[in-house]
């Protein structure tokens, strides 16, 4: 994630290459999250005439109006490592060929 990510993208746009256009490389970008503020809130109980409770004391969350951050607005860059496995594979895959032919051309010439 981020640093290695963009110096992935980077290496490959040297070569003229886009790393997200063959799914190595992706990139996420959100908006601000904020959530209501409450506060809690004293509700006295509720008498008749004559003392008798009819609503009993209780506490409530009222919501205040205000809201608060949760999640600060942002982006980041990753690799998919699936990907980045499976390019790896090729690359030794053809390594692995170019050397098994030098080694034939060489037990040829002896």
């Amino acid at each position: 994630m981020g640093l290695v990510a963009q110096a992935v993208r980077d290496a490959f746009a040297e070569k003229g290459l886009d790393a997200e256009r063959i799914g190595l490389l992706c990139f996420d970008q959100w908006d601000e999250q904020t959530e209501p503020v409450y506060e809690t809130v004293e509700i006295p109980e509720v008498l008749d005439d004559d003392g008798n409770v009819l609503e009993p004391a209780r506490t409530e969350q009222q919501d205040t109006g205000e809201t608060r951050v949760t999640l600060e607005a942002g982006d980041r860059w990753g690799l998919r490592y699936d990907e980045c496995f499976a390019l790896e594979a090729a690359y030794q895959r053809r390594r692995m060929d170019r050397i098994e032919a030098q080694l034939e051309a060489l037990e040829n010439t002896e």
